[in-house]
């Protein structure tokens, strides 16, 4: 029996202007999708401004920030921030942690230890969200005494923490401590799979079930009527993220996420080389022109209704529950948002079928 997906969601990185994201966000919440995810592009809007002229302008949409880094915000700004968002969008806030290593590095920071400094974060985030004093000596992080506390109640004190590191022990460290995972970019459907065993150990440790879990993964994605029209559409976002701009840690050769991807070490190798050599070159334009639809059919979501449907029910049938349609692109967002809900929505399991 093919797989199917609990949710439909959807999201952008802060790069966009925030009145187009609360204008994409009202066309999400009037389409169907329960989720809106922001991915905070440094240095670009901040993530917490974007998110609240959201939550000002929606009524029902989910509001997920994804993801937030303590290496650019302490967590005890975390959870302030955090908290306040989730007061005035009255409980529709999900936070997602990740470590963002292209940030830390810019930022002077060389020794991340992704698992110790998110497990840190949650003890740190929990303590306030449940209204304690926060005193706490980690290897990351401290609040010293007398600790720090709210001066107000959080409208939850139980506000659903996600994980989006892709390392197996951040994998794990979701399993076992937060409400979810979010994989990143260039998550595919090996991956997928691929992933569940760690963050599977992680709870069967924390005595939990995938039924207790929610597990998410920002998909790029872009529908388009023409094929190769969507796969030019998204190559000058992955020149980005490939040319080293976007992300340190994305297009990593030998990590689990491209071992589980289909690209092979000299595929990956050679266009990134030959995207590298455009970018020094200023050539923007030629730098998307030299990756191959081949290479994007392997990573990224593109084209017709029916081989963004097809390519969908790869990732549901790999395990995941809840897909975040990222970077929805095309020469009309608004057909596009509509489009995408259109084509995902037999993919989503009903209320019935969830409770069979």
């Amino acid at each position: 029996m093919a797989g199917l997906f609990k949710t439909a969601e959807i999201g952008f990185a802060t790069a966009q202007r925030i009145d187009d994201l609360v204008r994409y966000a009202q066309l999400a919440e009037q389409s169907g999708f329960t989720s809106f995810w922001l991915g905070e592009r440094y240095y670009a809007r901040g993530i917490y401004t974007a998110a609240a002229a959201i939550a000002a302008a929606t009524k029902t949409i989910k509001i997920g920030l994804g993801i937030v880094s303590p290496f650019t915000r302490h967590p005890s700004m975390i959870a302030m921030e955090t908290a306040a968002l989730d007061e005035f969008s009255q409980g529709r806030v999900m936070l997602g942690l990740g470590v963002s290593q292209i940030s830390a590095q810019r930022q002077g920071v060389e020794n991340t230890r992704p698992a110790t400094s998110l497990k840190e974060t949650i003890e740190i985030l929990r303590g306030f969200f449940a209204g304690e004093a926060v005193v706490y000596g980690g290897q990351m992080f401290e609040m010293n005494e007398p600790g720090g506390a709210f001066v107000f109640e959080p409208y939850r004190a139980d506000i659903p923490i996600h994980i989006g590191g892709m390392g197996p022990k951040s994998l794990e460290l979701a399993g076992r401590m937060a409400a979810g995972e979010i994989l990143g970019m260039f998550s595919t459907p090996g991956f997928t799979r691929y992933a569940r065993e760690p963050i599977g150990a992680g709870l069967a440790a924390s005595g939990r079930s995938w039924a207790d879990f929610e597990y998410r993964s920002y998909i790029t994605f872009c529908v388009d009527d023409d094929s190769e029209r969507a796969k030019d559409t998204v190559r000058p976002m992955l020149v980005g993220y490939l040319s080293g701009g976007h992300s340190a840690s994305a297009a990593q050769p030998g990590s689990a996420r491209w071992r589980h991807s289909g690209v092979s070490d000299d595929e990956l190798a050679a266009v990134k080389r030959a995207v590298s050599e455009r970018v020094a070159a200023g050539d923007m334009a030629g730098a998307a022109a030299t990756i191959p639809s081949d290479f994007v059919d392997k990573l990224i979501v593109a084209g017709t209704p029916q081989e963004c449907r097809d390519k969908l029910q790869e990732f549901a049938d790999a395990g995941l529950d809840h897909p975040v349609l990222y970077h929805v692109q095309g020469h009309d967002p608004a057909r596009s948002i509509a489009q995408a809900a259109a084509l995902i929505e037999p993919l989503v399991a009903t209320t019935a079928s969830q409770d069979s």
